[in-house]
């Protein structure tokens, strides 16, 4: 049985092969990876959301 990673998914259509991630894109908050198997070529797309990550930028101080 294979064991399951979201950087390493089975392939949904032949269940034997593993995805390679083969492009990331963002939009917005959605991440979308592209994988490819190894076993029969399918490719397939998963989307995830991505929290944002907060501002390193301090807020300016009053009066300073």
């Amino acid at each position: 049985m294979l064991t399951s990673s979201p950087f390493k998914p089975p392939c949904p259509l032949c269940r034997t092969g593993i995805g390679r991630a083969i492009s990331i894109g963002m939009m917005g908050q959605e991440r979308t990876i592209t994988y490819l198997c190894a076993e029969c070529g399918h490719k397939w797309k998963a989307t995830d959301v991505v929290p944002r990550i907060p501002s390193a930028v301090e807020p300016e101080l009053e009066g300073t």
